[in-house]
């Protein structure tokens, strides 16, 4: 089910967004080996969004204590790159400049990951679920 999210002047721009997020979890049953638990689930997720505008170089991301994963939305039209990291000066993994992406967290969370963006990146968006 798509969600819209107002983006406030803080963003990086006033404006709407709807957000779908769907996934197909496919799985081959092994003897006694059907009882998993939810890739993401997370009782004490508030599901708040954080606007996020990236600098140029590495960004400090912090997590909510409560957080169990995180969506990140860059704007749709961008084409500067994103490098998610652990820490700066690590390789990282380069992601698409203008798709969502989810990270799945341990618990408790860590307290921050980072990205490296080639450029400045105004109007990002961070759900926290």
């Amino acid at each position: 089910m798509p969600t819209t999210i107002t983006l406030g002047a803080g963003s990086g721009g006033v404006g709407t967004r709807t957000v779908t997020i769907s996934c197909v979890l496919s799985s081959t049953v092994i003897a006694n080996q059907d009882n998993f638990a939810p890739i993401l689930s997370n009782a004490n997720s508030n599901g708040g969004t954080t606007p996020i505008d990236l600098a140029n170089g590495f960004n400090t991301i912090t997590i909510p204590t409560t957080a169990g994963g995180c969506v990140f939305i860059p704007p749709t039209a961008n084409v500067t790159t994103i490098t998610l990291k652990g820490v700066t000066g690590d390789t990282g993994v380069v992601m698409k400049p203008s798709a969502p992406f989810v990270l799945a967290f341990a618990n408790p969370p860590p307290a921050s990951f980072g990205l490296t963006a080639g450029g400045v990146i105004a109007g990002c968006l961070a759900i926290w679920i």
